[in-house]
């Protein structure tokens, strides 16, 4: 009897707060269930919201047979009705009247609810027992609804996160499942965490702290990087701000415990989601978030802003966002039906006219809902429910937040109830006029979308669009139903002013219309709208007609490696080549190269079909080559007949090039040609290396050296571009190119002796007896001009290539070196230096001995003057100049007895014993004398005046 009277009691207070805030409940009614509805896009929770409002409007003038408004303060009332005439009027200039119907719908439904809880929030609580748990004043049952709301909506999220297959009965987009990035149950969230936070403080039980952890968690499941920012910034207010101490702790949790979720997310979206379908991939999932510079509102605040250029003032109509995206997107599926950002996308829409009239309406509304927050003392829900709408507000600065009719709804309702409700602010005055047009206007919307709807449920496509014209989705399926038809002027009339720029109609009217003209229009106006979409190949054909390069190369990258049947490759291919016509018409060569090398390789015959530029457009020669250059990778027999033209073409380009004097890759650009055209190899080598032979020849007559040896050296490379064809290679022009090169190297020996050897050794390689022509550097009269520093760097650098001939080139470089230090007094160096005589025996005897006698000479000066040091270098350097020489093998023992050095002197004496077996005399006398503790220097005075040419040796046998 105790519970069933608890129950009756409850049941009549429970009336008795409808009753008296049937409106509220009503609104919280309609709210929960347009939660699993979706986001307001669908005609069916446009219809619900209607008809939530019409019925909270008719509840009040039933229990009240008016409906006794209470009067805006004049500065809002004036913004309200500015703002929704101005949407009003924007319709008929709109991309899409239909778009901007529903959002001037929207716009009113906001309206009308910012002035029922206007009038709401002015009327006393009512007769409700304060024993009620339903007690409280309706910003207080607003506050407890909201609550209510946020526990069913993160409790029906948790639900849908664990049974992703329930979420699949939920539209798209909505507030609780995350389809697409994080859960947009954040956007509501942010709204009731203030309210939460101030009733821990205020109950202190269990429930209240259960609600707050059911939304913590739920928020922190969101994965909603930007409400988690937003939380923490607001919760540290708090703390800073707040006196209670039970406030600081719960804020500093929270705040902690996003933190700490932001900073893992961070982490983890660097490793890599687990793959799998199970609870924690679809979390891990979420973690997955893409860095600040990659993410996709980039793209999104770029086409607003691209947008508001081209209409600053007044926008492209309210609700069309969508068409501006999918018109001006960078590449292909980057559109989005909202910019991410409410000031953003309000300009985009309807200019900065109406984005000024909006920001003062909001701006006008916050700051009499904190005006109003004095006159609203006993209601401690107040300040947290304008929290929560600032929250929402700024959130909606990067966020579609305000997007979701339910948010957009919630937020007016809120700014409604708060509003302050002062005389002196209110003046006498009524809204009943603009109110009655505003539910009338509503009524008329609810019938005809009604209507529509019931009409696609009975399957009357075209009465469903009769219906609600301004219904894209009716326009669809009325056009998609009566398939391939001959459309009305009248329909088509209709159709052009409801959604002149909605590309999902033009292509149904494109492909539906049978009549020519009409259909080139559509055409035409699909391409315009939506250049990425299925018409991608006319929107590039019309882009390549208007110059418009860069554009219609970015369409056509989109479909390459995506296009399965071959004819659409084909059309591709025969695209890629129109556009790479254009760009070499408009001066893009290499860029023109690369769409006719992408083309063959999207179709391998393409060129083979495709008459080439260079036939109809002239270009200078060397940007020719920079087109030719980007089809080098294009195997020849796929140019099919016109693949002699290509390689005439080229190689008329590469000798142009060449004679101009312009750089060009010349080995890269003949091996190319001759890949392409087997047949022109020896063409190729007598018309590029002829004129190379003849330019060097040139140049080195105007004293050119560096210019000519470069065009030597490039003759040799091209020698050697096709080493299985040397012998076919024209005889005459490789005489004629191996003498320049010998005797250019004779000209250039006094200045650079490394391009020296790699000119001649070039030329021996080209004809090994053009020495019978032309002589080598050492034996030109001019090398004894070389100077000792050149003849060291010669010596010094690395052989450009091992062979005999560099070998004796160094040699003689060596031996030439010797003499000039021996002059310039210098003997230190000489021996590092003689050791680089690798072919000594291909040198002159007479040469090498007389600079013996020479050494010989100097060694005696040296040892004269006490400097033994010096003259060992010499000595060496001796065997190494004549090292079969009977004399120099014995003279360095007798030198080192001469210089008093026993120990050198024993190892050169044993070691010139083994040099002539059975041995050799002097060195063995040598040996002999070492048994003595004086040495005599008679025997190394005999020899070196026999070095010397001054003595015989007979001299010293008598």
């Amino acid at each position: 009897m105790i519970v069933k009277g608890n129950i009756k009691r409850f049941l009549q207070q429970a009336l008795s707060v409808f009753q008296n805030n049937g409106e509220v409940v009503i609104f919280f009614f309609f709210l929960l269930a347009s939660l699993f509805l979706g986001d307001g896009k669908q005609p069916l929770v446009d219809v619900w919201w209607a008809l939530g409002i019409l019925t909270m409007y008719g509840a009040r003038y039933y229990q009240r047979g008016k409906l006794d408004l209470q009067p805006l303060s004049r500065p809002t009332g004036f913004l309200w009705s500015a703002l929704i005439v101005y949407f009003i009027i924007l319709i008929p200039f709109s991309d899409s009247a239909g778009y901007s119907i529903s959002a001037t719908m929207r716009l009113i439904e906001g309206y009308l609810v910012y002035v029922m809880f206007h009038a709401v929030a002015s009327e006393p609580r009512g007769n409700v027992s304060t024993a009620s748990p339903l007690k409280g004043s309706p910003v207080d049952l607003f506050a407890r609804g909201l609550l209510f709301v946020g526990v069913v909506a993160t409790s029906a999220s948790f639900v849908f996160l664990l049974y992703p297959s329930f979420a699949r009965l939920l539209p798209p987009m909505n507030l609780l499942y995350a389809n697409y990035g994080h859960n947009h149950l954040a956007d509501l969230l942010l709204f009731i965490f203030p309210v939460a936070i101030g009733l821990v403080e205020k109950k202190k039980n269990t429930w209240v702290f259960g609600a707050l952890g059911l939304f913590s968690v739920g928020m922190l499941l969101t994965f909603a990087r930007g409400a988690w920012v937003l939380l923490v910034f607001y919760l540290l207010f708090l703390v800073v701000g707040s006196k209670s101490q039970l406030i600081r702790r719960v804020g500093l949790s929270v705040a902690a415990a996003s933190v700490a979720a932001l900073l893992t997310v961070s982490l983890v979206s660097l490793r890599g989601a687990p793959q799998g379908s199970g609870l924690m991939a679809r979390l891990a999932s979420q973690t997955q978030k893409s860095s600040l510079l990659q993410d996709g509102r980039w793209e999104y605040w770029g086409q607003s802003i691209e947008a508001i250029k081209e209409r600053p003032l007044f926008g492209s109509g309210p609700g069309t966002f969508y068409l501006e995206s999918k018109r001006l997107q960078s590449r292909p599926n980057s559109w989005s039906w909202f910019a991410h950002s409410f000031p953003l996308q309000t300009t985009t829409e309807i200019g900065f006219v109406g984005t000024l009239i909006f920001l003062f309406l909001i701006y006008i509304m916050l700051r009499e809902a904190w005006f109003g927050l004095s006159s609203t003392k006993d209601n401690d829900g107040a300040p947290l429910l304008l929290s929560g709408a600032v929250l929402v507000f700024f959130y909606g600065f990067f966020e579609f937040t305000m997007d979701y009719v339910a948010v957009w709804i919630l937020l007016c309702a809120t700014l409604g109830l708060l509003i302050e409700h002062d005389a002196s602010i209110h003046k006498e005055g009524s809204t009943r006029g603009a109110t009655e047009i505003a539910l009338i206007v509503l009524a008329a919307f609810y019938f005809s979308s009604l209507g529509s709807i019931v009409a696609t449920a009975a399957n009357n496509k075209s009465f469903a669009f009769g219906l609600a014209p301004y219904n894209a989705g009716a326009a669809k399926d009325a056009l998609a139903s009566q398939g391939p038809m001959q459309i009305t002027a009248l329909t088509g009339r209709i159709l052009a002013f409801f959604h002149k720029a909605n590309p999902e109609i033009f292509s149904l009217l494109a492909a539906a219309e049978n009549d020519v003209l009409r259909n080139a229009r559509a055409r035409e106006t699909l391409i315009e709208i939506d250049p990425w979409g299925k018409t991608a190949f006319e929107a590039a054909k019309n882009l390549i007609l208007q110059g418009s390069w860069d554009r219609a190369g970015l369409i056509i990258s989109s479909k390459q490696g995506h296009e399965e049947n071959y004819a659409e490759r084909k059309e591709l291919s025969g695209l890629m080549l129109d556009l790479g016509d254009g760009l070499y018409k408009a001066g893009r060569w290499a860029e023109a190269g690369q769409w006719y090398m992408r083309a063959q390789e999207e179709d391998a015959w393409a060129l083979n079909r495709h008459e080439p530029a260079f036939l109809r457009f002239r270009a200078k020669p060397q940007e020719a080559l920079f087109f030719f250059d980007n089809l080098i990778p294009t195997p020849g027999n796929y140019l099919g007949k016109h693949r002699d033209a290509y390689a005439r073409e080229w190689l008329s380009a590469l000798v142009e090039t060449i004679r101009s004097g312009e750089s060009a890759d010349v080995a890269k650009h003949v091996r190319a040609i001759g890949l392409l055209a087997p047949w022109m190899k020896n063409q190729l080598w007598k018309d590029v290396g002829l004129l190379l032979v003849d330019q060097s020849k040139n140049d080195e007559n105007n004293g050119n050296y560096s210019a000519a040896s470069e065009k030597a050296l490039l003759v040799f490379a091209l020698y050697h571009v096709f080493p299985e064809n040397l012998s076919n290679l024209d005889w005459e022009l490789r005489k004629k190119a191996s003498i320049e090169m010998m005797e250019l190297g004779n000209v250039v020996a006094s200045r650079d002796l490394i391009i020296t050897e790699k000119l001649q050794e070039a030329a021996m390689d080209m004809v090994s007896w053009v020495g019978r022509y032309a002589p080598s550097w050492y034996e030109d009269l001019n090398s004894k001009k070389t100077t000792a520093e050149l003849l060291m760097d010669y010596l010094d650098s690395p052989n450009s290539k091992v062979g005999n001939w560099a070998n004796k080139s160094r040699t003689h470089a060596a031996i030439l070196l010797i003499e000039k230090l021996i002059d310039e007094g210098n003997p230190k160096d000489v021996y590092s230096y003689a050791k680089q005589m690798t072919a000594v025996n291909e040198v002159n005897y007479e040469r090498r001995n007389n600079l013996v006698v020479r050494l010989q000479n100097k060694i005696d000066s040296l040892l004269l003057a006490g400097n033994a040091s010096d003259a060992q270098h010499l000595m060496r350097s001796m065997k190494l100049l004549l090292p079969d020489d009977y004399w120099v093998q014995a003279q360095e023992g007798y030198f080192y007895l001469a210089a008093g050095n026993a120990g050198k002197a024993k190892e050169a004496f044993a070691a010139c014993t083994t040099s002539r077996p059975p041995g050799h005399k002097d060195c063995t006398l040598g040996l002999g004398q070492l048994h003595g503790t004086t040495f005599s220097k008679t025997r190394y005075q005999q020899i070196s005046s026999i070095l010397q040419k001054k003595k015989r040796w007979q001299d010293f046998t008598r």
